[in-house]
């Protein structure tokens, strides 16, 4: 059976090229946000901007999969794969859910290494962290609902991991948003070196993501 015949066809008429479209918004948004918030990670010292940059990298590359798939099942090419463009499509999901575990060990001992040697984020690169964390919730919630929308118009694997990891990005850009705060606000106390690296471990990606089944 032709996935690029089936795909548009059905109770919903959700088309390939309204995903295509959707996946590439997301992509585009995914790395306009990457590129500063690389800059206020180096600018501030702060490990959960740092560990947040880790990981939108290997979003993006998830993100850039999932379009590469729809992309080709557009096309209506049958793909080089003997097991046909239903099961790669799968296939790329189950590859978004091991980038999310890398982008998680990554986060994990980062964290671990600034708890050994804690030091104070600077306020200043901080500042632009808050104001891209606002703005990446923000954006983060659309594409989620928007994604979330389209998948339960005609269900799958590939628009499921989409909205399920923007739901991931807006928990997680939230706890950054809350970390850099609170490392500002308190600040004055000592002890508030440790609330940036504790706060690498609130990631969200272990509990959120689900494989494809």
């Amino acid at each position: 059976m032709s996935h690029a015949l089936s795909a548009g066809e059905g109770g919903s008429g959700v088309s390939l090229a309204t995903r295509q479209r959707t996946v590439l918004v997301s992509l585009i948004v995914d790395f306009v946000l990457w590129l500063p918030d690389i800059a206020a990670a180096i600018l501030s010292g702060s490990i959960v901007l740092f560990a947040d940059a880790v990981k939108c990298a290997n979003e993006i590359l998830a993100t850039f999969l999932a379009y590469l798939t729809i992309r080709k099942m557009a096309k209506g090419g049958a793909g080089t794969y003997d097991y046909g463009m239903g099961k790669f499509e799968t296939m790329t999901s189950v590859v978004t859910g091991g980038v999310m575990f890398i982008s998680l060990a990554l986060v994990f001992f980062a964290a671990i290494d600034r708890i050994v040697e804690p030091e104070s984020i600077v306020h200043e690169g901080a500042y632009l962290g808050i104001f891209l964390m606002i703005i990446g919730v923000c954006m983060n919630s659309y594409l989620w609902k928007k994604n979330e929308r389209l998948n339960r118009q005609e269900p799958s694997p590939i628009m499921d991991s989409q909205w399920r990891l923007f739901r991931t990005k807006v928990i997680s850009d939230f706890s950054v948003l809350l970390s850099l705060i609170f490392s500002i606000a308190l600040s004055r106390f000592a002890w508030s070196f440790y609330i940036d690296p504790l706060a690498s471990f609130s990631s969200p990606e272990s509990s959120s993501y689900q494989a494809p089944g």
